[in-house]
């Protein structure tokens, strides 16, 4: 499945700038957290991929979860549940990753799992419930689309966690 999602996105990247022309839409890719459904703009995200094993940092904040290895390089995986505020589930023996886009490196966000690939009009959109951690709209079906930005201003990404 994984392979299939990468070269969706490739594709689903490759046409952007047509579909956005024509639909008036942006692509997206929704994920599962617990019961959840949100979803990242495509251009935020850099990868996708299942993991057999996280290796746990001591000492580190709640919301990293460890370390894995994808492609010959070591990326840091977040819970994206606790950095929403949320309760983060039990881990499963493989792990789904979104790589997020970051201005130091690319950044692994835990999933439950992954959703489908969504094209969003803006007149689909609304704004977000009040609370919502890096919310930046909620679709009429109930999916929670984040802000990648919003997210990264996260204070484990800038550095002023306690």
């Amino acid at each position: 499945m994984t392979d299939e999602v990468r070269r969706r996105r490739a594709r689903v990247l490759a046409e952007t700038g047509r579909r956005r022309a024509a639909e008036g839409g942006e692509p997206c890719l929704s994920v599962l957290l617990s019961r959840t459904r949100v979803a990242f703009h495509l251009e935020a995200l850099a990868g996708v991929f299942v993991a057999e094993h996280l290796t746990a940092v001591p000492g580190s904040e709640p919301e990293l979860l460890g370390l894995v290895q994808h492609q010959g390089r070591l990326h840091p995986v977040f819970s994206l549940a606790r950095l929403l505020g949320r309760t983060q589930p039990a881990l499963g023996q493989r792990v789904t990753i979104l790589l997020l886009r970051h201005p130091l490196g690319e950044v692994g966000l835990a999933v439950d799992e992954l959703g489908d690939f969504l094209t969003l009009r803006r007149e689909q959109l609304r704004p977000p419930a009040p609370g919502e951690v890096a919310a930046e709209a909620l679709t009429s079906d109930g999916v929670i689309v984040l802000d990648a930005e919003k997210l990264l201003a996260h204070p484990i990404f800038t550095g002023e966690t306690s």
